[in-house]
């Protein structure tokens, strides 16, 4: 369901803007979803290797952007 989802929101911003937005599916695994009042050890593991890998990949597009920007002369604010 998700995946069907995101392809329909790519195909709307396409149809509606001309271009897809870059994207990227952060997958934490579970193993007990059943009503509770914490995480198990493996979500929580797996939520701390994910906030790791989120804030790479926004460093990593931040210098991206600042390059090419300083290049071209464009301040993104």
């Amino acid at each position: 369901m998700y995946t069907q989802w995101n392809s329909y929101l790519f195909a709307l911003t396409q149809a509606l803007y001309g271009r897809s937005p870059q994207a990227w599916w952060v997958k934490v695994p579970g193993v007990n979803f059943e009503l509770g009042e914490s995480l198990s050890p493996v979500a929580e593991q797996g939520i701390e290797i994910a906030l790791q890998k989120i804030n790479h990949l926004l460093n990593t597009i931040s210098k991206e952007q600042y390059k090419y920007s300083s290049e071209h002369d464009i301040i993104q604010m």
